[in-house]
């Protein structure tokens, strides 16, 4: 058994408790200053999370507007140019169409009509520059004349 201890004068002993509930009370302030500051810091650091993901969001949302906007431009684009086709194959047929008219009472078959106003309008293709003959012949027809 170990020895006992003499107590200590009551005079110690309370001056030996102060200091340690101090310590304890100043331990205790410096962990509300601590948490404090640590709940500071979290709620600037979410706040600068929350900036940066909403420019991100902001930057990818301008970059789907972008696009979208690009691609509208491109579909106007092209529904410009089919609608011209469009009205170039129409004034096509109708001349077609006035031609044959013209010329239904001079031959006595259609066939015939037709191959009159096929001439004539092929005339009339050849002499405008902007317009190309499609060609008849690819190689695939050429490789299968040879077989």
């Amino acid at each position: 058994m170990p020895p006992k201890r003499k107590a200590a004068p009551a005079l110690e002993h309370r001056s030996r408790a102060a200091p340690q509930s101090s310590l304890k009370k100043i331990a205790a302030e410096y962990r509300k200053q601590l948490n404090s500051r640590l709940a500071q810091i979290k709620s600037q650091y979410l706040v600068r999370a929350n900036e940066v993901k909403q420019r991100a969001k902001d930057k990818i949302q301008e970059k789907k507007t972008r696009i979208f906007a690009q691609q509208t431009r491109e579909r106007r684009q092209v529904s410009v140019k089919l609608l011209k086709l469009l009205n170039a194959r129409d004034a096509k047929l109708q001349a077609i169409a006035s031609k044959l008219e013209e010329t239904k009472h001079d031959h006595d078959t259609f066939a015939a009509c037709l191959s009159v106003v096929y001439k004539t309008l092929s005339d009339k293709a050849s002499n405008l520059s902007d317009i190309t003959p499609t060609p008849r012949h690819t190689a695939n027809s050429k490789d299968r004349a040879r077989r």
